[in-house]
């Protein structure tokens, strides 16, 4: 795909991610330990999303691309998980002006993954939007390739 080849090109740090064959939320949050070679352990999704949304043991001044295949071939549980914690991450890049471009790539509709997406998308403008919130930017994009 163009935007992965100009993404290592412009030497970001890419992660192309399988989810195929995940059956629950621990399968993929030890998928996320083993990809992202988180630096200490973590027990659960809050930690690998604390670590996730840093990645300072993967510096790039470039940015991130994380590609996520396979959403087609896991749980809809996972799709779903999956979904709900990728706008937060990206939220935390762009508050701390660094790129993280998250792909979700399936060749069918999955709408609970669209859901969850807009779910958490929905929480994050609902905090953007509070009166004591300080740099709070509301939605993120987060690529969805049918």
């Amino acid at each position: 795909m163009d935007f992965i080849r100009g993404a290592r090109q412009s030497r970001a740090r890419t992660f192309d991610i399988d989810l195929a064959g995940l059956r629950d939320d621990l399968e993929l949050e030890q998928l996320l330990i083993t990809t992202f070679r988180f630096p200490h352990p973590t027990k659960g999704l809050d930690a690998a999303i604390d670590l996730m949304s840093d990645l300072e043991w993967l510096p790039s001044k470039e940015g991130y691309l994380v590609v996520f295949r396979g959403l087609d071939h896991c749980a809809v549980q996972v799709a779903d998980t999956l979904a709900s914690i990728l706008p937060p991450i990206v939220e935390r890049f762009r508050t701390g002006q660094c790129v993280f471009v998250a792909v979700l790539i399936t060749k069918s509709s999955r709408n609970t993954v669209r859901a969850a997406l807009e779910r958490a998308n929905g929480r994050l403008d609902e905090f953007a939007s509070l009166p004591w919130t300080v740099n709070a930017t509301g939605s993120v994009p987060v690529i969805y390739d049918l």
